[in-house]
């Protein structure tokens, strides 16, 4: 599973965001904007949820390096303490980019996209290695 500046305890700037979408002519304040404040406690269920699940699963969390220019001053949307889970076996790592370009990628030589298509090809290796397949017989998917 990878986590691209996942806000897993939240954001300082939640508050923010629904403040700048309520001045919006185009947007409108969002209710759900407030599970992503660092105090709330349907984030802290999730979480806590999802820690017995992770232990089975490949985990890659990055998070962004460079601060975001918001319209009141420039931030770092999800800071490192929230994108990593910290879990054993979970691999981190900062991307080159702000909250909004962390999925964005100019070209196949970009860093962050090397980045990301190799924690995916390890991934894949994983599970290939785990189901004891060869890529050329997906015809016969077993069940892994």
């Amino acid at each position: 599973m990878v986590f691209l500046a996942t806000p897993h305890r939240g954001s300082d700037h939640a508050a923010v965001l629904n403040n700048i979408l309520r001045a919006s002519v185009a947007h409108n304040f969002r209710a759900y904007i407030a599970n992503l404040d660092r105090t709330s406690e349907m984030l802290a269920l999730l979480n806590d949820s999802f820690r017995h699940y992770a232990q089975d699963l490949s985990l890659y969390s990055f998070y962004e390096s460079r601060e975001t220019n918001l319209l009141v001053l420039p931030a770092i949307i999800v800071p490192q303490d929230s994108a990593v889970m910290g879990y054993p076996g979970e691999h981190s790592a900062a991307l080159i980019a702000d909250h909004r370009h962390v999925c964005k990628f100019e070209t196949p030589s970009d860093p962050n996209y090397i980045t990301i298509r190799d924690a995916l090809q390890t991934i894949n290796d994983s599970i290939m290695r785990r189901c004891n397949l060869r890529p050329n017989l997906f015809q016969n998917w077993p069940s892994c």
